[in-house]
């Protein structure tokens, strides 16, 4: 008894989704606040291939599952490094009060010209001109 056997083969790998696809978007989202963190480039450059990403994507989607998730990871690392950059940028101190640091006695007049809460626009108003 003679049987053709042919010789067994690996099973073809066959992409499954993940089960925990909040993880991965943190992973990404972390590594884009490490890379904003460490390559500093302007934020426009961040957005336009956060939208390159997406666009990507998006048209991967359907074709290439596996390719599109991970272009959206992609698109999650340049948010990270976009939110970052744009961190960084709006944290700049007012130092227009230092001239009067200097330790050397201070005299304020002030008078009272309307009653109730300031507000911007009647400070604005207000203000003497230097």
């Amino acid at each position: 008894m003679t049987s053709s056997s042919t010789p067994a083969s690996p099973p073809a790998f066959q992409f499954k989704a993940s089960r925990e696809p909040m993880l991965w978007a943190a992973v990404a989202y972390s590594l884009g606040i490490i890379a904003g963190v460490n390559l500093s480039r302007p934020a426009l450059w961040w957005v336009v291939a956060g939208a390159a990403f997406i666009a990507a994507a998006a048209y991967f989607a359907r074709r290439r599952a596996w390719l599109g998730w991970s272009l959206a990871l992609g698109a999650l690392l340049f948010a990270g490094a976009l939110h970052i950059q744009a961190h960084r940028t709006s944290t700049r101190l007012d130092t227009g009060i230092q001239c009067y640091a200097d330790r050397q006695e201070l005299q304020v007049t002030a008078h009272v010209a309307r009653d109730g809460a300031p507000t911007a626009r009647r400070l604005q108003r207000n203000a003497p001109d230097r």
